[in-house]
């Protein structure tokens, strides 16, 4: 089958490949905006006279001749036909030997085969093709052997025919590179024909390369050393060519040793070498030779061989990001900071000081290193340094409190309150294991660590005064590492913040409108307390009375009650809220503001307690003492209830009434907690 294939103009977007058969049975392929990549793989033959004809071979040249240029040299060839594979073209008249260039819509591809014109003036080869003003310039080909008169060899830059160095003979012919060339294409007539030159970019006119001096004059066997200067290594306008290596040699007397240069490295400014790693202490003389000549230097370069250090120890293997690494070193003579570099991975380490006196070159851990084991290592003058068993470092996460044990302990949000010979149970990770590396504070006193891992910190309240925040500093973190608060705690304190929420008059309401409020805004739900008045209406768990009405700075009291909205009598009404308390013995004192337990005309019977129970807070208002303790309310006054816990308990705080008669009440304006001291110590 056959297939055609159609190059359309790009579009604006690009378009799938369209494929169908034409009643033929030719395969017509639309290649819409594709790009299709045109190689040359051969000519066929290579040579022969003007107007025979010859193939290219290849890939992707399309069958349209009106899309395909060919050229040889400077002159355009004839193209007779095109197929996917082939292209033939026919020699024109005063055509010359000439490399073969070929564009198929606009892709073109310059090559290095050539094609020979017999019976013609052609040059098939040039050599050198890069040189210095004054060099000589070898022309080889045939049928050239005509009198110089006849030349006109003209290099890019100039206007004047440069001068062959001799008669030209049928095979070649010479010229030196004149004053003036640049560099660039050379334009060759013969007996006034043009004749092509077989260059595909150009002839490269060199200048003469120039040492200015060494990165570094002393520096180690192994190091690394760069020649700079100007003209070392520069890009020539042909391809592949072969060059002589770029050379760094050290002599000391008839010592000689060469350089390994980093050729990769190396740039038209520099030259990057490796001494050798065998080179004895002393001083050596440095030459540079390029690809092209060797160069002269008005002064020697001198480089002097020292005695490579040794590290004898790396303080710490493992530390914090920022922290700082001392590596204790023999032979640092003359190193200063600019001499050394550290890298912990990919990263590069500040070098904070070199003390060469005592061997210390001291480095920070790179603050944006995440946690985990790097390779470690170590360069001084461009020599790398055998680390040996110190070359693997461990960089520990940055260290961070997640938690203290605040449950052990009165607390709220910031602050724990401690007595003396209380543990603290600092939590977190990055700490490390080593408790030299840490200083712990408690406020302003420093606080011995009795137990450290990666992960917690145990620690005793020291005897005095402990007020203030919990602080970890780290060897080389400059900022300490930030806990809670810690005050101290002593027999009386009140400790209601820590214990309850929103417990003293103006009482916090729920009530955000007047949507919120029962009896014309004499009533709301207080906040964190739960009320549990056995209304079985819509005055069901409103328990913060308000004076005046609708106000919600004036939640005066929290309260239990009977009529004016409320059902005629309640039996074990509740108000109180849950809360974590650690061992202790406590005291509770709720003030009353109202007390009414009979009610209308005094004839009904009531009672109230304040109370402490646990989470259930299932207690009654009269009966046994089935709680962990209660106070019977017997006027407006000041309730006080004494209770113990052995251990951690959730507790419930609150009072109960029950009234059997309308308009009874009981209410209270405040709550407070007290610490009265611990049975057990």
């Amino acid at each position: 089958m056959k297939r055609i294939y159609y190059y359309l103009l790009p579009l604006l977007f690009a378009a799938p490949v369209m494929v169908a058969c034409d009643d033929e049975g030719q395969t017509v392929v639309m290649l819409q905006n594709q790009d299709p990549v045109v190689t040359v793989t051969g000519i066929s033959p290579a040579s022969g006279y003007t107007g025979s004809e010859f193939t290219i071979n290849g890939t992707e040249f399309g069958i349209m001749a009106d899309a395909v240029k060919v050229t040889m040299g400077g002159t355009e060839l004839e193209v007779v036909s095109v197929s996917e594979n082939a292209i033939v073209v026919k020699v024109p008249e005063g055509a010359t030997a000439g490399k073969i260039t070929v564009d198929v819509y606009g892709q073109t591809v310059a090559t290095e085969y050539m094609f020979d014109v017999l019976g013609e003036p052609g040059v098939t080869n040039v050599n050198p093709v890069y040189g210095f003003v004054g060099d000589e310039i070898v022309f080889s080909g045939h049928d050239l052997g005509v009198s110089e008169a006849f030349y006109t060899v003209l290099f890019s830059g100039t206007s004047e025919a440069a001068a062959l160095t001799s008669a030209p003979s049928a095979e070649s012919f010479a010229v030196k590179v004149p004053e003036g060339a640049v560099s660039g294409p050379i334009a060759l007539t013969i007996s006034d024909r043009n004749v092509n030159v077989p260059l595909t970019n150009g002839f490269t006119v060199l200048q003469h390369a120039a040492v200015t001096g060494l990165s570094v004059t002393s520096g180690y066997a192994g190091s690394e050393v760069t020649v700079n200067g100007t003209d070392l290594k520069p890009d020539l306008l042909e391809e592949n060519v072969e060059l002589q290596p770029i050379r760094v040699t050290l002599a000391q007397g008839t010592n000689v040793a060469e350089a390994v240069v980093d050729i990769e490295r190396t740039t038209n400014e520099a030259i990057v070498a490796v001494l050798p790693a065998d080179l004895a202490v002393g001083e050596y003389t440095v030459s540079v030779a390029t690809s092209f000549e060797t160069v002269a230097t008005g002064n020697p370069l001198v480089y002097t061989v020292m005695a490579t250090p040794v590290v004898d120890k790396v303080s710490v293997s493992q530390a914090h990001a920022g922290s700082d690494v001392t590596f204790v070193c023999s032979n640092l003579a003359g190193v200063t900071t600019d001499d050394v570099k550290v890298m912990f991975g990919e990263t590069e380490a500040e070098v904070t000081s070199v003390d060469a006196e005592s061997g210390n070159i001291t480095v920070k851990v790179p603050v944006t290193l995440d946690a985990g084991s790097v390779a470690l290592s170590l360069t001084v003058k461009g020599k790398s340094i055998d680390l040996g068993e110190n070359a693997l470092f461990t960089v520990l996460a940055t260290p961070k409190i997640t938690a203290i044990n605040a449950d052990s302990f009165l607390h709220d949000e910031t602050t724990a309150l401690v007595k003396e010979g209380d543990e603290i149970v600092i939590s977190g990770e990055g700490f490390g294991t080593d408790s030299d590396n840490v200083v712990l504070r408690f406020g302003e006193t420093e606080v011995r660590i009795v137990a450290i891992s990666d992960t917690e910190i145990r620690a005793f309240v020291p005897s005095g005064s402990v007020d203030g925040a919990i602080s970890l500093t780290f060897a080389g973190i400059e900022t300490p590492v930030m806990g809670m608060n810690l005050k101290p705690l002593v027999d009386g304190m009140d400790v209601t913040a820590y214990v309850l929420k929103n417990y003293s008059h103006p009482f916090v309401s729920l009530a955000q409108g007047n949507g919120d409020f029962e009896r014309q805004g004499e009533w709301s739900r207080p906040a964190d307390w739960i009320v549990v008045n056995n209304s079985g209406s819509n005055m069901e768990g409103f328990g913060l009375q308000h004076n005046p009405k609708y106000d919600l700075n004036a939640g005066n009291s929290l309260g239990l009650q009977t009529d004016w909205g409320f059902p005629n009598s309640l039996t074990n009404g509740r108000i109180y809220q849950c809360t974590a308390v650690p061992a202790g013995n406590y005291r509770l004192t709720g003030t009353v503001a109202e007390y009414a337990p009979k009610g209308q005309g005094n004839r009904g019977t009531g009672s109230a307690c304040l109370v402490v129970d646990d989470a259930s807070f299932e207690v009654t208002a009269e009966g046994s003492n089935d709680c962990i303790a209660k106070t019977a309310v017997d006027g407006v006054k000041d309730i006080v209830v004494d209770f113990a816990l052995p251990g951690r308990q959730e507790i419930a705080i609150g009072f109960v009434g029950s009234f059997t008669n309308r308009q009874s009440y009981v209410k209270f304006n405040s709550f407070r907690v007290e610490y009265m001291g611990n049975s057990q110590n």
